[in-house]
């Protein structure tokens, strides 16, 4: 959509994977940041762009980037966020609770599945893995597991990568933002309370610069804009074959009405350049 409205597309593989080396899950919010502004620069210096008009798209955990981003020099022209959570803990819990719903539970299970998982040890930079692990298994012994709660053990890797950013919260970045921001969500978001945080981004806007920046829900769009009625999943595993193939004949079509359209006339209208 972007390219067929004249619009450049620049994406790389994060760090570890595709042809990048390093390892994206020893990174920060505040790394990846610093890794965007990188890529801004290197957009810069070429000929065929126009580098007062590169803005930054970012999907899910790109939220906590893309305030960051615009902190940083140079500033992008605008920045798109989509399906992005203000607090990385209650986007936690709000995904532990849609994946209970939709295996069945009740509330009420729920709602103790949430409470043991809460009191369990959680990442830290201050408790080693192997500590970790120890105080994990102390906890499942001393405290059965109720129905639906996971009890696996995370991988030293993701257990880094979660303790580096659980406390990730983009509030004070975006009650501070001046560079114009267009943050989007899909109505059926299973793994982004849709709801809460449109609302909270639209407080926490109105106390920097309101009228350059917009705030919307798209209806019948799950967490990555597809159309909810044939899409809406909360991991890539729930993809089945079909569902994939069914994607690539639908093309643009795959995505929810309103979407394209709305992240393409942000981009053109923060065009400084025209």
């Amino acid at each position: 959509a972007f390219l067929a409205a004249g619009i450049a597309c620049y994406t790389w593989d994060k760090p570890g994977t595709g042809e990048s080396s390093g390892d994206w899950l020893q990174q920060t919010m505040q790394q990846r940041a610093q890794e965007t502004a990188a890529a801004m620069l290197i957009l810069a210096e070429r000929r065929d762009i126009k580098s007062q008009s590169i803005g930054v798209m970012g999907f899910s955990q790109g939220g906590w980037v893309l305030p960051e981003v615009a902190t940083l020099t140079p500033a992008p022209a605008f920045l798109i966020t989509v399906g992005a959570a203000v607090d990385w803990r209650q986007q936690g819990e709000f995904f532990t609770r849609q994946r209970l719903k939709r295996a069945g539970l009740m509330a009420e299970q729920a709602e103790r599945v949430i409470a043991w998982q809460s009191a369990a040890p959680q990442p830290s930079l201050a408790l080693s893995f192997a500590d970790y692990r120890r105080a994990f298994q102390a906890y499942l012994t001393a405290n059965p597991a109720p129905i639906g709660a996971n009890t696996e053990l995370l991988a030293a890797e993701r257990y880094q990568f979660i303790a580096l950013n659980i406390d990730a919260n983009s509030k004070q970045q975006l009650a501070a933002l001046q560079t114009p921001l267009l943050a989007v969500w899909g109505q059926d978001d299973l793994n982004v309370d849709a709801a809460s945080n449109s609302n909270a981004f639209r407080q926490l806007l109105q106390r920097s610069n309101p009228p350059q920046h917009r705030v919307a829900v798209i209806p019948h769009a799950d967490h990555t804009m597809l159309n909810s009625s044939v899409y809406a999943m909360q991991l890539p595993s729930e993809w089945t074959w079909w569902l994939t193939l069914r994607y690539f004949i639908a093309a643009d079509g795959a995505f929810a009405t309103g979407f394209l359209t709305t992240i393409v006339e942000w981009a053109n209208q923060h065009n400084t350049q025209k």
